[in-house]
């Protein structure tokens, strides 16, 4: 979306520079970040992975994979991975037909359904992460440590300050 050098991103710096108020020096930082995290989420996030899960099934996943042995709720799974009880439930419906969760009625109350891993579905959560982790792993190392901490510092320091940032009304 904001790919470095595109019309975009052209504009926007153009638009930064030219408006009184805007830092376009800030602007063109945080910019600078969006585009990496754009190159850096395709490049963790490849084709073959995609082709495999869609991102909600690959997050309830990693839910799973970190509560187990323990299930889990739809609901729970929802608030956990940011998505609708309707995107979650056609994902659980893909991930039950590969065998890789299953889904049993609460004894306590039948309403509610709990989720949990299969063993296979352990197996294909583990190789997935791993899989990621790696590559995620693999295009951190064009940075020295000092520029990893220095980086997440920075993050940590935004991703502070954002809730504090109220949206602008067009």
């Amino acid at each position: 979306m904001f790919e470095r050098g595109s019309l975009i991103h052209l504009t926007l710096l153009s638009v930064a520079r030219q408006r009184p108020g805007l830092d376009e020096s800030r602007c063109r930082a945080v910019l600078e970040l969006l585009a990496a995290a754009d190159v850096v989420r395709r490049r963790a996030w490849p084709a073959k992975v995609r082709a495999d899960l869609c991102e909600s099934q690959f997050l309830i996943l990693v839910v799973l994979f970190s509560l187990h042995p323990c299930p889990s709720t739809p609901g729970a799974l929802a608030d956990y991975a940011g998505y609708t009880r309707a995107v979650i439930a056609r994902s659980l419906r893909c991930l039950e037909r590969r065998g890789w969760i299953a889904r049993t009625p609460s004894r306590a109350d039948r309403r509610m359904t709990h989720v949990r891993l299969t063993t296979p579905g352990r197996g294909a959560s583990d190789r997935r992460l791993y899989s990621i982790l790696r590559d995620i792993s693999t295009l951190g190392e064009v940075l020295p440590a000092g520029e990893l901490a220095r980086l997440t510092r920075c993050c940590t320091r935004l991703s502070a300050q954002s809730p504090n940032v109220s949206p602008s009304s067009a």
